[in-house]
């Protein structure tokens, strides 16, 4: 049949944009540095009047071809990172047209370039969120990060704690409401656009759930506009098509708003569309209602088809809708709703079928009705409840492995008339938690996984009820069965997230307490891609101000420390945590030292199916702490918010000295922050390598309080790398702190250099720990090259030997520079100092005794010297060469057949 012209309409158009997309993907990537040179950008930007920046700018965003721009990507000879910094310091400009082009230049490079720009442009977050105080450029602030969002930044990015938008709309930091309402747009312009374009602009239902908690507080801010600006981002967020993201959010709104802000929730619902939006109350029956008086039987009923309706009929009266959303079901898995569960009536016939006992009701001798689980269950009183529950806790316990099939009707039937599993009677609460154990039980007799609705609705009732002295064991029971069939890392996701929303501070204690025997138990390893995210909530806690709740996180603390070790306290750093919490935390790990081992010591409790399985041989779930709390490697020089090799370079004027202090107080805070290693290859590892070089000239300062602070700053750097990295930039800091160490007047100096140097030969915590024997062979070739007859005779030779003698007792095995160590050591025998000969001794000892070094190449290096001085180290050092030895056994045989011959007389 023919099309008619709509069709035919927008089919053209269709094709047409298919024939756009792969022009601009056959496009070439414009190599910006090659094209500036040929216009006027370079002369322009650097002179003073305005219109000229402009002219620059202009030049710049015009060599970056037609849009959507397309560059190359960074490498050997393209380098974005001067360009930005240039255009960093164009946004301070007073007139507002240089800062908006700036702006726009700043989006062609996040659009053109991408993901590879992160280290760049994520320091400049909070500085183009502050220019939305200026209406001027408040527009082409908001394109330019419109631009970097989903190229360059994430949902997770955007949300980070420190220095991101959270920071720039808490009302006690940022004051100005046209920022606040701004960034809100900003992000419900992000929620919108989301997935559209670009590699990073997924929307998660954990982000969701972030986003959704950030609005709701921000519901509170004292400006109208910016109130009204949270409302748009949550209205974003339940328009989504994602059902995952919907539900994320309408948990949160509900937990939050329902109650708190009332009025908020209801406009919400307004502009949301409530029809299929947020479901109010009155929208279904109530669950679980129960009928005040049950009919009594005139006669003992039987089995029949025809008797079994009635209880039916009854029990239809008080079902609720069946196919209701589980909150956060999607943390344990993406299909964990329950609209696969059957209808209630579907679910009575199912379990009817199973001609179980006591299903029906029946009557004893004298003329009473016992009730049957099924109108025993939706009966008002509680022992009927607790008795119908209990019945279907033993048969399944006895005849569970034949019936599994039937778990989700028993779900939908104990659900539906127990105001899903919200129950206030703790017997009824305890039925509940042994019949979820029961059905865990069946499952791992099976190795099976059981349904997810079934699991998320276990957790938050066994969460829920921790804190009940009464069912404390029950609920950890209940716990420990379903972490022994579904995957642990998602249980502790839930529980966490059920935990947050309760106030009550005996339920935290519980839970923490169940924990850390959940660590016992199962291992911390067993967390896999949770862990991380269950640190965060213990380290919450850590902060309560309920004293128990403090207590049993501190202890939980230590129990992972002990299996974890250096990883956890790397971990900690990188957190923005109050100086307390981090003075507590480190009491606790000193208190539970590191066992290397932990982590393969066999458990008396694992997960049995083969959804744990799967994780454990692919690799999902490492068993080694660095990979379950990776920390990404950090450029530094990238992350610091100046030019601080500038800085620390600076020799310009009386107050330079300041400047270079303030340089190196920022390079010390950005490593405080840096949880794992510094970055070493590529750009990061040439800048690396500059601010090293910048240090290493600040060791012979002018100011002679900065140089211990260049040297205590040098070995935090090299602290933070791994050994090879250390070994190659030790040849370049060694020998000036092998000088200094040895040389400088000042004890301090003497001090914080061989500090260093302890420092920048010692393996990480990550790593094991110990002596990093290439770095050790480095500072020996290091202080040979050093060793002038001014530094025997200097006072801190003797402690540098003593901690090379430390770092050699370490080392397992012959190191490479023989003949340095050998010089190192007869040299330093002949000092005049005492303190040097000594530890010089002891350095010969520790060499002998461990293998370390030859004798052959100390009897070359002795040869070397006067009679004199080889006399004098003889009496140290004896001769161990072949030839000395064979000469020595010649002489004891001479002198041995000169005794036993005979005398003549």
């Amino acid at each position: 049949s023919a099309q008619s012209p709509e069709e035919t309409l927008a089919a053209l158009k269709m094709s047409q944009a298919e024939d756009e997309a792969k022009r601009q993907a056959a496009r070439p990537a414009i190599d910006l540095f090659r094209v500036l040179p040929k216009t006027c950008y370079r002369e322009k930007i650097k002179l003073d009047k305005w219109s000229e920046k402009v002219a620059a700018l202009n030049a710049l965003i015009d060599a970056g071809g037609e849009q959507p721009y397309k560059l190359v990507a960074p490498s050997g000879s393209v380098d974005y990172a001067p360009l930005i910094r240039e255009l960093r310091q164009v946004l301070g400009h007073t007139h507002f047209a240089v800062c908006s082009k700036a702006l726009a230049a700043l989006g062609m490079l996040a659009e053109g370039v991408g993901a590879q720009l992160f280290s760049n442009l994520r320091p400049l977050l909070t500085t183009l969120l502050a220019l939305f105080k200026d209406k001027k450029v408040c527009n082409a602030a908001g394109s330019s990060l419109d631009k970097m969002f989903a190229n360059v930044f994430s949902f997770e990015h955007l949300l980070e704690a420190n220095d991101s938008i959270p920071s720039s709309l808490d009302e006690k930091k940022q004051k100005n409401a046209l920022v606040r309402k701004s960034a809100l747009e900003y992000l419900a312009r992000c929620v919108k656009s989301n997935g559209t374009y670009g590699t990073r602009g997924q929307l998660r239902s954990r982000d969701a759930e972030e986003l959704a908690k950030l609005s709701c507080q921000k519901l509170n801010d004292s400006d109208a506009s910016t109130r009204k600006a949270a409302n748009g981002v949550l209205v974003a967020l339940l328009s989504s098509n994602d059902s995952q993201v919907v539900e994320a959010t309408k948990g949160v709104t509900e937990s939050s708003l329902k109650t708190s802000n009332p009025r908020a929730y209801k406009s919400l619902q307004l502009a949301s569309g409530s029809a299929n939006g947020i479901s109010s109350p009155s929208s279904r029956s109530r669950p679980g209602a129960r009928p005040k008086t049950a009919p009594a039987p005139t006669s003992k009923p039987d089995n029949s088809a025809s008797h079994r309706a009635k209880p039916i009929a009854v029990s239809n009266r008080q079902r609720s809708v069946t196919k209701n959303k589980t909150e956060n079901s999607s943390d344990l898995s993406d299909d964990s709703n329950e609209s696969t569960l059957p209808a209630f009536d579907d679910a009575v016939s199912c379990l009817s079928a199973l001609r179980m006992p006591n299903w029906d009701d029946e009557a004893d001798e004298d003329g009473n009705t016992n009730l049957g689980i099924l109108r025993g269950i939706a009966s008002s009183n509680w022992k009927e409840r607790v008795k119908a529950i209990s019945h279907l806790t033993s048969f399944y316990k006895s005849e569970g492995g034949k019936h599994v099939t039937t778990f989700p009707s028993l779900f939908v039937l104990v659900r539906d008339s127990t105001k899903s599993f919200k129950e206030s009677n703790f017997n009824v609460a305890r039925a509940l938690l042994e019949m979820f154990t029961a059905i865990f039980d069946v499952h791992a007799t099976l190795v099976k996984v059981p349904e997810p609705c079934i699991c998320v609705s276990a957790t938050k009732l066994a969460v829920e009820k921790v804190g009940d002295r009464k069912l404390n064991q029950a609920s950890a029971a209940c716990l420990n069965s379903l972490c022994a069939v579904k995957q642990p890392s998602k249980v502790l996701a839930v529980a966490t997230r059920t935990v947050d929303g309760i106030k009550s501070p005996l339920v935290h204690e519980a839970l923490l307490g169940w924990f850390k025997s959940f660590c016992s138990g199962f291992g911390v390893s067993s967390l896999s891609t949770e862990t991380q995210h269950c640190l965060i909530w213990i380290l919450k806690e850590v902060g309560s101000n309920n004293m128990k709740v403090r207590k049993s996180a501190l202890d939980l603390i230590g129990e992972v420390h002990a299996q974890l070790g250096p990883a956890l306290q790397s971990f900690v750093k990188t957190r923005d945590l109050q100086a307390n919490v981090i003075s507590l935390v480190d009491k606790s790990c000193a208190a539970n030292p590191y066992n290397p081992g932990a982590q393969q010591v066999d458990r008396p409790l694992k997960c049995l199916t083969k959804e744990c399985a799967a994780i454990d041989s692919t690799g999902g779930e490492s068993k080694t702490s660095s990979s379950l709390l990776s920390a990404p490697a950090l450029d530094l020089v990238a992350s610091l918010k100046c030019d601080c090799i500038a800085q620390i370079s600076s020799t310009e004027g009386k107050n330079s000295w300041k400047m270079r202090k303030e340089g190196m107080d920022n390079v010390s805070k950005a490593l405080e922050r840096c949880g794992g290693r510094l970055s070493t290859e590529g750009k990061a590892g040439v800048s690396l390598k500059q601010l090293v070089l910048a240090l290493r000239s600040s060791l012979s300062d002018s100011q002679s309080n900065l140089k211990p602070v260049a040297a205590s700053l040098i070995g935090n750097l090299l602290s933070h790398m791994d050994d090879e990295a250390q070994a190659k930039f030790g040849k370049t800091v060694f020998p000036a702190l092998c000088t200094a160490s040895m040389n400088d007047i000042k004890a301090s100096m003497r001090n914080a250099s061989l500090s260093a140097l302890s420092l920048g030969t010692e393996r990480s915590q990550q790593d094991g720990g110990g002596a990093n024997q290439t770095a050790v062979e480095t500072l020996i070739m290091s202080l040979e090259s050093v060793l002038t007859d001014a530094a025997l005779k200097s006072s801190g030779l003797g402690d540098l030997l003593s901690m090379m003698d430390g770092r050699l007792k370490a080392v397992a095995s012959k190191i490479s520079p023989q003949k340095q160590l050998s010089k190192v050591i007869v040299l330093s025998l002949l000092s005049s100092k005492s303190g040097s000969r000594t530890a010089a001794e002891k350095l010969l000892n520790t060499c002998s005794e461990g293998g370390v070094l030859s004798s052959d190449s100390l009897d070359e290096q002795i040869s070397k010297l006067l009679p004199a001085q080889q006399r004098t180290l003889r009496a140290v050092i004896p001769k161990h060469s072949t030839k000395d030895k064979e000469l020595i056994a010649t002489f004891k045989k001479s002198t041995t057949r000169a005794r036993n011959r005979p005398m003549t007389t």
